[in-house]
């Protein structure tokens, strides 16, 4: 393995690490954290101390990375003269469907109080339940399933490509 390959490697490497740890805590804060502040009474204080305090770090960290190592993948998958059509396809898909969690993931953290206040005139539509169900956190693991998924695809894509002479 050359010193170029084990660079790759360890991007590679990075950038999944960091896609899990944000997918994955996201998962974790829908599952468990979410349902323990509204099954118990707690302070706007905690309240904030649990959602945003402990999380957005870790989010913003794992952003960085996603970005920074992306970009090298991206330029090092598109210098490739085997990607085809077909991968560069879902390549696209996995960009946009990652921005948009990357979008998803900077409102979230800015204008809580205008959110505060939109949740209270709304939480009583049936349009605003399944919205809110289907925004945020809850859309991030969707899409980050989504993106997942999409990686394996890349990854099929590539093998299979790299097995036609």
């Amino acid at each position: 393995m050359s010193l170029s390959e084990g660079i790759l490697l360890l991007v590679t490497w990075l950038h999944g690490m960091a896609a899990v740890a944000w997918v994955g805590g996201s998962i974790v804060y829908v599952v468990a954290i979410r349902p323990q502040q509204k099954s118990y009474e707690t302070s706007e204080q905690i309240h904030h101390f649990i959602s945003l305090g402990l999380f957005r770090h870790m989010v913003d960290i794992c952003i960085a990375i996603l970005i920074a190592t992306g970009v090298i993948l991206l330029f090092d998958k598109l210098s490739d003269s085997v990607t085809g059509g077909m991968y560069l396809t879902v390549l696209a898909v996995k960009v946009v469907l990652s921005l948009w969690m990357f979008a998803i993931a900077r409102s979230r953290w800015g204008g809580k109080e205008s959110e505060k206040k939109y949740s209270q005139e709304s939480v009583r539509r049936l349009g605003w339940q399944l919205t809110s169900r289907l925004s945020g956190v809850n859309l991030t693991v969707i899409l980050g399933m989504a993106v997942f998924f999409l990686a394996d695809l890349l990854g099929y894509l590539f093998e299979k490509d790299m097995l036609i002479p």
